[in-house]
């Protein structure tokens, strides 16, 4: 995984795609779950950025 990569007291920023309109219900499940996997990790900020489609 990347963040094995990381040097000490490095900061991650990950950014996700934050679809809308959410009218895909999937989209919004994956987004959800990619952050809540990451928000436990030390050192990983996450940023979502609206997306339109």
């Amino acid at each position: 995984m990347i963040t094995r990569q990381r040097q000490p007291n490095e900061i991650m920023t990950i950014v996700v795609p934050q679809f809308v309109p959410s009218h895909n219900l999937l989209h919004t499940q994956t987004a959800f779950q990619l952050r809540l996997a990451l928000l436990s990790k030390p050192g990983i900020v996450v940023t979502d950025v609206p997306y339109q489609v």
